[in-house]
């Protein structure tokens, strides 16, 4: 039996709902003696996994803010990083949390995949620099490690964020084959090698998914190339997530790069060699238009990069941001200068275009 009222499990049976939902929900449970959960709920569980592409859209959203967060520090001392890594081993996180299996595995709420909270890339960083500093008896300063992670007076000179799978992961049932079953259970004293090994089966997410690690350096007396490497320690020797001592949570990453402000570039655009390749003639009193047009013509023609416009929210202003999709700004604002070489009587519109 599922101990849920059946209109709750018919809503999480819809191909729609978030999976981080029903993966504590929908567990059958055997009665009888003992009122324990079913062990096939993992491979019931696994079948719900399609779920998870209904969450495309939130979780590229939920990219994008992480980038717009990023983007946000520009100070000297600031500066923000990604690395995208490749998942080489299976990963997961949260075996031990709270599940009817005891099986269980951490989920977003709001995308329903699984991730890496940014404490626990914090906690392995913390380790990955340790290993990098310790003395040639496996010791490092502790006022160094507080100096950079922060202690309980002290805030991290690294802004760590949650780390999500770039793309909807691929979600696998595996095992774990424990061999000593009744000495776990305080059945028999000792181990013993007669006992049969129990399968126990859980989730977690098959090798090969893309994860992106972002950061932010707060204080230049910490180098990008520092961070870097302590990455690399915690990729190849530490790992992420559980069950890392058998080499689980392991991944591999070719390029580093940074997450910087958007590129701008002011461009002025000359309205009357526009406008008289413009028609109707209405559109000549409307500098609005004529860029609007003008765009809107760019679009058309254009099927890899996109212009989008944004008007200071101003009655009759003419300033405007343009961005752009598919090409850099500098490329943009090169055409269009060429297009609109010469400024005539009506006079220039100001303007702005951003990557």
């Amino acid at each position: 039996m599922i101990p849920i009222p059946e209109y709750l499990q018919t809503a999480l049976k819809n191909p729609k709902a978030n999976f981080s939902l029903l993966f504590p929900r929908l567990v059958d449970w055997d009665e009888g003696k003992e009122f324990k959960s079913n062990k096939e709920n993992i491979s019931i569980l696994e079948k719900y996994k399609s779920h998870l592409e209904y969450s495309r859209e939130i979780l590229n959203k939920t990219h994008q803010n992480q980038k717009d967060y990023i983007n946000s520090f520009s100070g000297s001392k600031e500066v923000g990083k990604q690395i995208r890594a490749t998942l080489v081993s299976p990963f997961i996180a949260g075996l031990g949390a709270g599940h009817p299996t005891e099986t269980g595995m951490i989920l977003d709420r709001n995308t329903g995949v699984p991730y890496i909270p940014a404490s626990t890339i914090k906690g392995v960083l913390r380790t990955a620099y340790a290993v990098s500093i310790a003395d040639e008896n496996g010791i490092a300063d502790d006022k160094k490690l507080d100096e950079i992670f922060g202690d309980e007076n002290n805030s991290s000179k690294i802004i760590f964020l949650d780390v999500y799978p770039e793309k909807i992961p691929t979600i696998q049932s595996d095992i774990m084959n424990p061999h000593f079953n009744k000495y776990y259970n305080g059945e028999n004293k000792v181990p013993l090698e007669n006992e049969e090994p129990v399968p126990i089966k859980f989730l977690s997410v098959r090798p090969g998914c893309n994860f992106v690690f972002r950061y932010i350096i707060k204080d230049n007396s910490i180098s990008e190339d520092e961070v870097e490497n302590w990455f690399q320690i915690a990729f190849e020797k530490i790992g992420f997530g559980g069950k890392t001592a058998i080499g689980y949570g392991r991944f591999k990453t070719e390029k580093v790069s940074s997450e910087k402000p958007a590129e701008t570039k002011n461009v002025e655009l000359n309205i009357d060699e526009l406008v008289s390749k413009l028609k109707p003639e209405s559109v000549k009193k409307d500098k609005r238009k004529v860029v609007e047009a003008y765009i809107s013509s760019v679009n058309e023609k254009n099927i890899k990069a996109k212009i989008n416009i944004k008007w200071e929210n101003k009655p009759n202003s003419e300033i405007f941001e343009i961005s752009v999709t598919g090409m850099s700004s500098a490329e943009v604002g090169i055409k269009i200068k060429l297009l609109l070489n010469n400024f005539s009587k009506s006079g220039p519109v100001s303007g702005s275009i951003t990557n």
